[in-house]
């Protein structure tokens, strides 16, 4: 790396478009899943010219943007966009081979969130499903921005949508009565105080089992026990 090359990395402008702080390296990752091939993918900056005050700043911006793409996906997709020269010509082919129509999969994703039971889970893993569920349908129905006062009526109502959506899978006989109270009450909470209520009501539940279990455990040790009563004692 020349002299030169340095100091223009060392001094582009944090405000930058170009821009890398010390802690972004190829080996973070830049989203939660890998793309298996049946994810849509959406939508560079564009090259600038070689005679640029940005060309070497570019340069090391898409070498880093090309790992970060190649470490989010599956080996056997990797292998197919080595040949790409660009970050931009990488996303191109990936957009061009992957991208789908939008209507199915948030059609699959609403059917997903239908059906989620909590079944076995507990209350936090079966929330976290949800979750991801979730955040991944509204990439898809992003809150509309404005200043009439729409975005606020919408996120009430997905707020609603989402507490019965979390209160439909909860298991019906430890959860029953806390449902029945939430749908009667005159207002709607915000999901995450629900979310923490059932939290609460499972660590009830957990803590009377326990204490119910304890004289039966009692009743087995002195039945279990009871055969040394007429032990003989020596009287010295």
């Amino acid at each position: 790396m020349t002299t030169e090359t340095k100091a223009t990395i060392s001094t582009v402008d944090p405000t930058s478009h170009y821009y890398l702080s010390t802690s972004e390296n190829p080996g973070i990752p830049i989203v939660r899943f890998l793309l298996t091939g049946d994810l849509n993918y959406k939508n560079c900056l564009s090259k600038p010219d070689k005679t640029s005050l940005d060309a070497n700043a570019w340069d090391r911006c898409n070498s880093m943007v090309m790992a970060w793409i190649v470490a989010s996906l599956e080996k056997r997709i990797r292998g197919t966009i080595m040949y790409a020269k660009t970050a931009k010509n990488m996303w191109e082919i990936l957009k061009q081979r992957y991208s789908q129509v939008n209507a199915p999969h948030v059609h699959k994703l609403r059917r997903e969130i239908s059906l989620l039971q909590q079944g076995n889970l507990s209350v936090t893993d079966y929330f976290n499903k949800l979750q991801e569920l979730w955040d991944e349908l509204a990439s898809y129905n992003p809150i509309p921005k404005c200043t009439c006062g729409a975005a606020d009526e919408f996120s009430k109502q997905l707020n609603e949508e989402r507490i019965h959506q979390f209160l439909m899978g909860l298991d019906n006989h430890h959860f029953g009565t806390m449902r029945s109270q939430i749908l009667n009450s005159k207002s709607m909470k915000d999901i995450d105080q629900i979310y923490a209520q059932a939290v609460r009501e499972e660590r009830q539940s957990t803590i009377i089992t326990s204490l119910e279990a304890k004289p039966f455990e009692a009743a087995a040790f002195h039945a279990g026990g009871s055969h040394y009563v007429n032990k003989p004692s020596c009287s010295h």
